[in-house]
């Protein structure tokens, strides 16, 4: 996901969508010291996948559709990986790597502090914690906010008297919140929807267009609005001309996202069911997993 946050179906890492064979990549440097990172062959590790390595470590590179490159750790372990576009050249990828090394170490050390303490995946909105937002793992960086200052660069989001901002890098996957009390879980957790609401908010709009043009003959005659809240029951719901989608659906990866407003928007199709379903298996070709993923409230993504 670039600076944006916007996403297509079938780009994220943890269920195999996405991914394209590995390209054969000649080694680069054959010293894998720490600040070196070079590009390989799949020698190990997951087959058809390609590799960096650095400081000992096979990272994975997941090729996607989407134009966005980045860095994200995957917990408990803070390993990294990298996805990148198809057909981006490996040697851009170690490049780009390679610059954010230092943030990288900074944020594994972070990471490996937090899990040492507690095992636990459940997200306590603590420096070093893992929250996702459409199936990414962001880590968490928690600064007291200091009052009166500009808000230049920044996002400010209210709760009551609870002032947070957030700092998206979405390079390597890391989001700093600020907050009046660091300590607080509710205005942490505050400050982390402020920005994964906003990211699902841009991806929803544009998603809901697509998918009625799969369902229906002819667009609504009004503009459906979509809005999130707490759903009781199910993952979204169309009343009156608006959409409601759940607010926990901020963790799940795109495909599921995507899946939630197909079948909260399926009460407005008017075309015929063969239709709908060549629409769908084109649009979305891992629907059947990411109805199996909502269906199970799958783990890491539960844990927020």
């Amino acid at each position: 996901m670039s600076n944006s946050e916007t996403a297509s179906p079938s780009q994220q890492p943890g269920d195999g969508q996405g991914q394209s064979p590995a390209t054969d990549v000649s080694q680069r440097d054959a010293l894998n010291q720490p600040g070196q990172a070079s590009a390989q062959a799949p020698a190990s590790g997951t087959p058809g996948i390609e590799h960096l390595g650095y400081a000992g470590m096979d990272i994975p590179i997941f090729r996607q559709s989407s134009n966005d490159l980045f860095v994200a750790l995957q917990p408990p372990q803070a390993l990294p990986y990298v996805m990148a576009p198809h057909g981006m050249p490996p040697q851009q990828i170690v490049d780009f790597f390679a610059a954010h090394v230092p943030e990288v170490e900074d944020m594994r050390a972070k990471m490996i502090k937090r899990f040492q303490k507690s095992p636990s995946m459940k997200c306590l909105y603590r420096t070093g914690d893992v929250a996702y937002v459409m199936g990414r793992p962001f880590m968490l960086h928690v600064n007291p906010l200091k009052m009166g200052g500009g808000m230049s660069g920044k996002h400010r989001a209210t709760r009551g008297r609870a002032t947070v901002k957030f700092e998206a890098n979405t390079d390597i996957s890391k989001l700093t919140l600020y907050v009046v009390n660091p300590r607080s879980y509710d205005q942490v957790r505050t400050a982390f929807l402020s920005y994964a609401n906003r990211v699902i908010m841009n991806n929803a709009v544009g998603l809901v267009g697509t998918c009625m043009q799969g369902l229906a003959e002819e667009p609504p005659a009004q503009p459906i609005a979509v809005r999130m809240k707490p759903l009781r029951h199910g993952w979204s719901h169309y009343e009156n001309g608006c959409l409601w989608l759940s607010d926990e659906l901020v963790a799940y990866p795109v495909d599921c996202l995507v899946w939630a407003i197909w079948t909260g928007l399926a009460p407005l199709a008017t075309k015929p069911e063969p239709q709908q379903q060549e629409y769908l298996a084109s649009m979305l070709p891992g629907w059947k997993r990411a109805s199996e993923i909502l269906a199970n409230r799958e783990e890491p993504f539960s844990n927020q």
